[in-house]
């Protein structure tokens, strides 16, 4: 059996003002021509199919035409897309009817009238069965689910067909590297949590290429399609996975995707003083459009249109001028002397954040605790407007 693992498409996403459809459909037209050129039976996409719970008409119809596409390129192929965080569970599944006559399966919830749907999260494609779970908010996930899943698959699996398991979550690294540019409210989850007896664990959520340490490569994350905020500023890929039989050692490849639009940061690491900085944005030089961050430090005074500056800099070089990015406000060590933020600084605050500078100008400690507390309100607020 074999089967390409990708996730974290975020169809619509805008970023810094631009629209990304040209890079998307670059993006989808390589992984037509994998899916053609190695012909997998599985075609597994780990959530955060769109960037928000409400796509546009224009995203939604890019995906059912990159999913027509991909079915013509294998029309044997099975498809199985989860909702991610970023999407809508209700939304997900409303052709889901529809796209399960062509081999198309779409799950965006774990529960179909509060019961638990096993039928629905359980696919038995015709090489290997699919334990198909979905984004779970806070800590609403059953600590069982996934135990009981694979318990109900190892009952029907009498011809010993491979075993994937599907989810979007964060897994605690426990420190490794390959999570370190992760942001998020959520709390990091145990593998353990994700049970015992898949031959593959399909993970979405992480946008970074990762495999968890200990377990030879089999509990990975694909990564995003392209890069998605400046710290992605690596080569994206998809990842192809074979397994001869329930309880082989699957064996991976990682197929990378076109640099199509890079994200780019001038300086390449750490802050420069505005003059430098500016003369550093002069000299850059790259034949590749990209996306450009300038990286200024508070070291000395920034006119007020240095962002109209630099944006006439990076047009006349073919580049996307985005932001002048600044050192991040750490609210802990700054005390009473908060200072004023310009916008860029505020957009790129989280709730929490703002949330720190309101609750310290009232004399309230925000320790980690009171933090997290806010972090899962805030989740459950989004919860909800994405069902």
């Amino acid at each position: 059996m074999r089967l390409i693992h990708t996730a974290d498409w975020h169809i619509g996403q805008i970023f810094y003002g631009y629209d990304r459809v040209s890079e998307h459909v670059a993006a989808f037209a390589a992984l037509r021509d994998i899916v053609a050129d190695k012909k997998p039976d599985v075609l597994l996409v780990s959530g955060d199919i769109f960037h928000n719970p409400q796509p546009s008409a224009s995203a939604q119809l890019l995906l059912t035409r990159v999913i027509t596409d991909l079915r013509d390129a294998a029309p044997d192929m099975t498809i199985v897309l989860t909702a991610g965080n970023h999407d809508s569970a209700s939304r997900h599944e409303i052709f889901s009817e529809a796209w399960r006559r062509l081999g198309v399966y779409a799950v965006g919830s774990i529960a179909d009238n509060d019961d638990m749907n096993f039928q629905k999260l359980i696919i038995a494609a015709p090489s290997c069965f699919i334990v198909a779970v979905p984004y779970v908010y806070g800590r609403a996930i059953d600590d069982g689910l996934f135990t009981r899943l694979i318990g109900e698959v190892e009952r029907r699996n009498s011809d010993g067909l491979p075993v994937v398991v599907m989810a979007h979550a964060m897994l605690d690294f426990s420190g490794a590297a390959e999570a370190v540019d992760f942001k998020g409210a959520d709390e990091p989850k145990a593998l353990e949590l994700f049970g015992r007896g898949y031959d593959y664990l399909a993970m979405g959520h992480v946008h970074r290429p990762s495999a968890m340490p200990g377990t030879h490569g089999a509990v990975r994350y694909s990564g995003s399609l392209i890069p998605l905020n400046f710290s992605e500023n690596f080569r994206h890929s998809v990842v192809m996975v074979d397994i001869d039989f329930h309880g082989a050692v699957p064996r991976m490849e990682l197929l990378l995707l076109p640099d199509i639009m890079p994200v780019v940061s001038v300086p390449d690491a750490g802050f420069r003083p505005w003059t430098e900085a500016l003369r550093e944005l002069e000299n850059f030089c790259s034949a590749t459009p990209s996306y450009v961050r300038l990286c200024v430090s508070r070291s000395e005074s920034v006119p007020v249109d240095a962002a109209e500056t630099a944006s006439r800099i990076c047009e006349d070089k073919g580049h996307k001028f985005c932001l002048v990015h600044y050192p991040p406000v750490d609210c802990s060590s700054r005390g009473e002397d908060i200072g004023g933020l310009s916008f860029e600084e505020f957009r790129e605050m989280t709730p929490a954040d703002v949330a720190e500078l309101y609750i310290r100008d009232n004399r309230i400690e925000f320790n980690d605790t009171l933090r997290r507390l806010f972090e899962e309100v805030v989740d459950s607020i989004e919860s909800e407007d994405k069902v």
